[in-house]
Parts: C-alpha cells; sequence; structure tokens
C-alpha cells in the first residue's frame, strides 16, 4: 500500500519515522521537530560506549516530486548535512541512514537507490542507507498502532 506522506508534512513525516526508528532501534534518541539537531533527527548510541554513536537519522521530506531527479534531490540535501555528518563521524559514528518520502528506482546500479548509496557513502566516509518512500511504506504495512494514531 502506498501511504499518503505527503498529507503529513514536513513536522509529521519527522515525527511518523521516528516512531517507526523507536521501534526498529530500541534505546533510540528522538530530537524535537524544528530545532538545530547537527545532522541528526535521531540517533542510537553504542550500548557498550555511550559516547560513540552507532546509527544517526536524518529525515527530509518535501510535498512535491522535485521537479530535477529525486536522487540529485536527495543528494543535494544530504551534501548540505555532510558537514554536520563528519563531525558525528568525529565522535564515533558507525552508520547513517538518510530518510526520505521521495520514490527510488531499483535498476541494479544504475537506479537511484544504488547510486545514492554509493554516492553518500563516498561523500560522509561512513556505511550510509537511504529509506526511500517504499522503505517507510513497508514499514509501515504492519505497525497498525501507527496508522490508526
Amino acid at each position: 500500500m502506498d501511504h499518503q506522506l505527503e498529507n503529513l508534512g514536513p513536522e509529521r513525516f519527522q515525527q511518523l519515522c521516528q516512531a517507526i526508528l523507536v521501534k526498529e532501534y530500541p534505546g533510540s534518541t528522538c530530537f524535537p521537530v524544528g530545532q538545530p539537531d547537527g545532522g541528526r533527527d535521531a540517533i542510537q548510541f553504542d550500548i557498550d560506549d555511550l559516547k560513540s554513536i552507532n546509527v544517526a537519522f536524518q529525515i527530509k521530506f518535501t510535498r512535491a516530486t522535485p521537479n530535477k531527479d529525486t536522487r540529485e534531490w536527495v543528494l543535494e540535501t544530504a551534501v548540505e548535512e555532510a558537514p554536520k555528518v563528519k563531525k558525528l563521524v568525529e565522535r564515533g559514528l558507525k552508520k547513517y541512514i538518510f530518510i526520505t518520502n521521495v520514490a527510488g528506482t531499483a535498476h541494479l546500479d544504475a537506479g537511484s537507490i544504488d547510486k545514492l548509496r554509493t554516492q553518500l557513502e563516498a561523500l560522509l566516509g561512513v556505511p550510509t542507507v537511504c529509506w526511500w518512500r517504499d522503505d517507510i511504506n513497508r514499514r509501515l504495512d504492519g505497525l497498525w498502532d501507527l496508522k490508526l494514531r
């Protein structure tokens, strides 16, 4: 099912994604919406070293599909976050997950999903994954408590 994520707006979309993260990444810390967050809308600390960040999550929303290639929009948005993420890497960040309501494309090595992952890892210097629209939709499919809310 394709959920109408654009109806949420940026703040509610971020809160929805944070609710998903709390379920998938126990012990995560979610930061308030609309405040300077240092490149992280949520984090999960390394349980063995609470000074190191195991995973940082950055959530980006767009109301409509951008006019340019969606991969380029996501990459440009991630580039803006890169200096902040690099500071987190210096503090022990092990993995970065970028989350967006934009749809990706699946072509092997040529689609936006594969290309963006490769580009973000090269840019940020840390293992990186992007959760695209389909990732959010599939995670929501079984989370009735979130959908009913």
